[in-house]
């Protein structure tokens, strides 16, 4: 399995705005891509940075997710996001979706 680290600042008063731009457009958007198991979006008590943690199958999956799909979750998120995401990958050590998905 391996993750992917997305972190940025969110545009003042525009969590409302990120959540239903998540929920509608890119929640779908990783759905649709090979390899894609779950999301989990952390934001601070402030609401002011948020880090979104997704993982996926293999390497190769996120790394064609990096290509393919993320470009068009970036343009989403243009006028919510304060500067550039910061993208960082690691393979995922442990993790109980892990578990449950290889049941």
């Amino acid at each position: 399995m391996y993750g992917r680290k997305v972190s940025f600042d969110l545009k003042p008063n525009s969590l409302n705005d990120f959540n239903r731009r998540q929920e509608a457009d890119i929640v779908p958007i990783l759905r649709r891509q090979k390899g894609f198991q779950d999301v989990i979006t952390l934001v601070t008590p402030d609401k002011k940075h948020v880090q979104a943690i997704s993982l996926w199958d293999k390497a190769e999956s996120a790394e064609a997710y990096d290509r393919a799909g993320f470009p068009e979750v970036t343009k989403l998120l243009a006028s919510v996001i304060d500067g550039k995401p910061r993208v960082e990958t690691m393979e995922v050590a442990t993790s109980t979706i892990h578990k449950a998905t290889n049941k």
